[in-house]
């Protein structure tokens, strides 16, 4: 009455049809400003425009949603059986719940995510009210694209390596390749006639072919040593 501000109930159980409701309670002012009573109106928890699509949750997902009081009682659930339960005996929840009441179960619209239990716990409160939405979904759904992101690198790696192996190979056959054909045209080459002499052995055929064919250069030879004796005669006289 005091503050003039709304105030909302914790969720409750209706006497009549026993459905999950709260109350809202609103001060009603007199002409001069002063509170003259109050306004309480019931709101049903199922109704779909307080808290619209939670409960469209695909159950093949892996995920689950949840609304819950500061108190931890469960206003809205994915699975409408669970409204009005407790949020520490929801599976993957206990355990988060815990610390957030222990930490001062603060309420802020920040929104804060925590790994525990298998789960991905994603946690934010709902803005002018003490309700805060939770998501719980399982560990290897939630890190699926990371997953698959790391499959997609590891392929990516493997093909660069892969087409750098291939480019260097073609790289090495290019650079040799010159050198594979002159040893393919020698081998090509046909032999010599007649047999060939041992090394450091000079028989008197090979002797006779080397003193023919060197008696060809052989007079230009000794004709360029005998000028060059004569010039060095000359200059020494």
């Amino acid at each position: 009455m005091k503050t003039r501000q709304p105030v909302v109930s914790e969720p409750l159980q209706g006497r009549i049809d026993k459905a999950p409701l709260i109350l809202i309670v609103v001060a009603a002012l007199a002409t001069d400003g002063t509170p003259a009573g109050v306004i309480v109106g019931t709101l049903a928890l199922a109704s779909s425009r307080l808290f619209l699509d939670l409960g469209n949750t695909d159950p093949h997902s892996g995920s689950r949603s949840l609304v819950m009081s500061r108190s931890g009682v469960l206003m809205a659930h994915s699975e409408s059986a669970r409204v009005l339960g407790r949020a520490a005996d929801e599976p993957g929840l206990a355990e988060v719940f815990a610390q957030w009441r222990a930490s001062g179960s603060r309420v802020t619209t920040e929104g804060t995510s925590v790994m525990f239990g298998g789960y991905l716990v994603s946690m934010a409160g709902i803005a002018a009210s003490d309700w805060v939405l939770v998501r719980m979904t399982l560990q290897s759904i939630a890190l699926r694209p990371v997953v698959v992101a790391q499959r997609t690198a590891w392929l990516s790696a493997a093909g660069v390596g892969l087409a750098a192996a291939l480019l260097v190979g073609f790289v090495a056959w290019f650079v040799t390749r010159p050198i594979s054909i002159l040893r393919a045209r020698a081998e090509r080459m046909p032999a010599p006639d007649g047999p060939r002499p041992s090394p450091g052995l000079h028989t008197t055929a090979s002797w006779g072919t080397w003193h023919a064919h060197s008696s060809r250069w052989w007079p230009s030879v000794s004709y360029d040593r005998a000028i060059r004796r004569c010039c060095c005669s000359g200059w020494k006289r």
